[in-house]
């Protein structure tokens, strides 16, 4: 094989090299979190062992499967963490391998350099970009030169040799100009270094210590078209072909060794390249963790072009690779003329096996005799035979030298499906059907085919397979002739002409011989229908495009319950990535257990204004308003009975972690895009009526609804314990996501506070009552009267007296276990001096997880 040209991953292209794909294709492809190194192996017969393989089983005890071609796939991402994804691979077998062509990469190091007070410093040349923090190395340490139109010499001074392992990277760090563009700003890259290996890291650990020896490096062509300016200001700008795609503003201290530029072009003029000044860094590894490389095994990488095979070179190959057949052996080159566009494999099977599936797939056979000779259906008739010549017998007459029999037509199969794979749709499954219209039959019979077809090479075999079972319904012979057709062979057409001089076309599928008597077993033979054009639909589109998936924005939500099933100690989890996001999992650190999946986009943002506060009753604040950005979110308005029948309605939650206030808003104005200014708000909802005052602006606004949101359940042991958690985007390695600390207070069990505080006084003796609330449903009309959930194992209140109306000082807590409590006089002369007029006091409901709900207070 020669090429691995796509992968798809349950049905999704995730990655391709194909040459037809555009450059954002190419590049995702390279970045994919999918996998940390995917290397394509040729099964070369000088092949060597994968080298994590090799560190794992150990040298000598690792095969290199030559001969064999496969994928190495390294730290491969398990869908929900630990199951292996369906991989499906298209590899080439003849393809044309080009260079990636206007590709580019702008990479930071993530490693310090090491100390290179030894090292030899040259000038700056004019027009470079000021080096600060890496040596440069020139006449007074490592020499650089073009040494052939295609290689760098690099040669390691005597002060300075290059020690075995020792990782280093190559940039070329100032101007590589040509006889077309000499304008002094052009930056050389590295790319494929040939010495030692090309580790996915992008560095070299040497084999053995080079000394003062060389040290080379491939020119490819072109590379010179990606130029990199820093004006005065200290503005860097980097061009591609001319135009800009990176530019921002740097200090005159910024240092080219943080970054290194990687791409090619078509423009062929390597002759012409003359290199001014090399840097190299020592004791540097160069990584970047959303860089990724795929290596063929011979030290190539590039783009795939398929060249077409057709049935004849793929026959042949086949043949010859039994190792039992020479070129003289058989002849398939009738097969020319049919083009193989693929062969699903999945598992190792015989060469009979394969053959078998192409001769059904294209219509075709093999018959063997002095050679193996290919051949199709419809061909023409090699011999009539007439009727005397049939029923030879060397014992008693035959009765009926041409036997003709009708079979029953509702034993067989009305309609006939095809299943292939679909080569204009990514070779996912297709299915094409032929069917019998004249017929009392309803049975179906399904074929599954593994080759790569177009819908109307299907459609084909479906119609064909359906008439075979019509002309079929006659079964003729079979026959018995002398040695007179001894060169009649299997899969030949042939013409019986019966007593009536009716003539029957038919096609031989076994012969026997016995003495001078051949025995020809054979079924009828249609023509028209192997000839005949299949109409069927080809509007299909292959998939060409490969974008990486975004990085997951997690919100983590402990808030009040929004329905009776989440009344636990859980919390909700809210996730959300743009158009490109797949969906994402909730990971608990630091084994990454997953805790939730979500696949649908939430909607939440910021507050870019200020929501005002709110002190009114519980009707719709009209004069308020917020505005909001959701990103890539959609808003959009309802009415006031919607809102007031259904509390799923445009719900939301504006504040921070510990302080939410919930409500549902009537109005969304679309403003931008993912701005939008809400107005009709109806606040306070869920008991968070405490906190309609002291929002701030830059706060998060989450819209509450079950796309895109999650419980999270836990343990009421779990609460107040922070935990690390990560977001992380199906598909991506568990640690392309950032932690996020986040601790549950349990705000979900508090329960809400009471309302309705009222005081009747007796001789001084003051009984407070109250009403409690509920964070279940409940009911307040319809026949079934009214019902009002207590929420809590047991009914339990805490009551403060406070000293005054500031609400700051406690000077009694009283308990109760119904909506009353008794204030005496006593008491009263205890805390006040004297019997009260106006007591201050606030109210909680207790919950036995997680103790005081909300707080009322109130004056009584």
């Amino acid at each position: 094989m020669e090429g691995l040209r796509r992968v798809w991953s349950y049905g999704k292209l995730i990655w391709t090299a194909d040459a037809d794909a555009d450059d954002e294709s190419i590049d995702a492809s390279q970045t994919t979190d999918s996998w940390e190194r995917m290397t394509f192996y040729t099964g070369a017969a000088d092949q060597l062992p994968d080298p994590d393989m090799e560190a794992f089983f150990g040298v000598g005890n690792t095969p290199a499967y030559r001969h064999r071609s496969g994928v190495f796939i390294k730290s491969l991402v398990c869908a929900g963490g630990d199951q292996l994804p369906l991989l499906n691979f298209e590899v080439v077998q003849h393809a044309t391998i080009s260079p990636d062509r206007d590709t580019w990469l702008l990479m930071t190091l993530n490693s310090s350099p090491v100390d290179q007070s030894d090292y030899a410093h040259s000038a700056v040349a004019s027009g470079d970009v000021a080096i600060t923090s890496d040596a440069r190395f020139g006449a007074g340490g490592l020499a650089g030169s073009k040494a052939s139109a295609n290689k760098l010499t690099i040669t390691p001074s005597a002060s300075r040799p290059v020690a075995s392992n020792e990782p280093f990277c190559f940039e070329v760090s100032t101007k590589i100009s040509n006889t077309g563009d000499n304008d002094g700003n052009h930056f050389f890259a590295a790319g494929p270094i040939t010495v030692g290996s090309f580790e996915e890291t992008m560095y070299v650990a040497l084999d053995a210590p080079l000394g003062s020896g060389n040290i080379e490096f491939p020119i490819l062509p072109g590379w010179n078209d990606i130029a990199v300016d820093r004006n005065s200001s200290g503005t860097l700008v980097i061009r591609r072909n001319g135009t800009a795609v990176y530019s921002g503003t740097h200090s005159a201290a910024f240092s080219v060794a943080n970054v290194v530029l990687l791409g090619t072009t078509n423009n062929d003029t390597a002759d012409t390249v003359n290199v001014d000044n090399v840097r190299i860094t020592f004791g540097k590894q160069l990584h970047d963790d959303d860089y990724q490389v795929v290596e063929v095994s011979d030290g190539t990488t590039g783009l795939v072009t398929p060249v077409d095979q057709t049935l004849e070179d793929a026959v042949t190959q086949i043949l010859q690779r039994t190792g039992l057949l020479g070129a003289s052996d058989f002849d398939v080159s009738a097969f020319d003329s049919k083009t193989v566009r693929g062969l699903s494999i999945n598992q190792v099977t015989t060469a009979r096996a394969v053959l078998e599936i192409f001769c059904s797939g294209y219509l075709a056979h093999l018959t063997e005799g002095d050679q193996i000779i290919g051949g199709y259906r419809g061909s023409s008739s090699v011999v009539t035979i007439p009727y005397e010549d049939m029923g030879a017998s060397e014992a008693d007459p035959i009765a009926e030298p041409l036997p003709i029999r009708r079979s029953n037509d509702i034993e067989q199969a009305s309609r006939v499906t095809v299943k292939y794979l679909n080569a204009l749709k990514d070779y996912q499954t297709g299915a094409e059907a032929g069917e019998r219209l004249i017929t009392e039959s309803t049975s179906d019979s399904v074929t599954e085919i593994a080759l790569a077809l177009t819908p109307a090479e299907a459609k084909k075999l479906a119609d064909v397979a359906t008439m075979d079972i019509a002309v079929g319904l006659l079964s003729i012979g079979p026959i018995n002739v002398t040695r007179k057709y001894a060169g009649v062979e299997v899969n030949d057409v042939v013409l019986l002409v019966n007593s009536d001089e009716s003539t029957y076309r038919v096609r031989v599928t076994k012969i026997t011989d016995s003495g001078l008597i051949r025995t020809l077993e054979c079924v009828l033979d249609d023509a028209t229908i192997v000839n005949s054009a299949a109409a069927t639909d080809e509007n299909y589109t292959s998939t060409s495009l490969v974008r990486n998936s975004s990085p997951t924005v997690t919100e983590l939500f402990d808030g009040p319950i929004l329905r009776d099933a989440d009344n636990d100690a859980g919390f909700y989890v809210m996730q959300n990535g743009g158009e490109k996001w797949p969906g994402g999992t909730l990971r608990l650190m630091p084994d990454g257990a997953t805790l939730s999946t979500i696949t649908e986009r939430a909607i939440f943002g910021t507050c870019s204004t200020t929501l005002a506060d709110w002190t009114g009753p519980r009707i719709f604040d009209e004069v308020s308003t917020v505005t909001v950005d959701v990103g890539s979110g959609e808003l959009s308005s309802s009415t006031r009975d919607a809102i007031l029948n259904d509390q799923s309605i445009n719900a939301y939650a504006i504040g921070v972690d510990g302080r939410w206030e919930l409500g549902q808003f009537k109005t969304a104005s679309l403003i931008s895009t993912g701005v939008y200014i809400l107005s009709g708000l109806l606040r306070g909802s869920r008991g968070t009526e405490w906190a309609m005052t002291g929002h701030t602006s830059g706060e998060t606004f989450l819209l509450l609804q079950a796309a895109g949101m999650r419980r999270v359940p836990m343990e009421t042991g779990q609460l107040g314990i922070e935990r690390t958690y990560r977001g992380v985007t199906l598909g991506r390695q568990l640690d392309t996501a950032d932690d996020e600390l986040f601790t549950n207070m349990g705000v979900g069990l508090k329960p809400f506070s009471p309302f309705d505080v009222r005081a009747t006084r007796d001789s001084g003796d003051i009984t407070l009552t109250w009403q409690r609330r509920s964070r279940l449903s409940t009911r307040t009309i319809g026949p079934l009267g009214i019902s009002i959930p207590l929420g809590e194992s047991v009914e339990a209140y805490s009551i403060d007296i406070y000293d005054d109306n500031t609400y700051t000082t406690v000077v009694r807590t009283l308990t109760s276990t119904t909506t009353s409590v008794e204030y005496s006089s006593a008491d009263q002369t205890t805390d006040f001096g004297s019997p009260q007029a106006t007591v201050y006091v606030g109210v909680y409901q207790l919950s036995a997880q997680v103790g005081r709900g909300t707080e009322l207070q109130a004056a009584a």
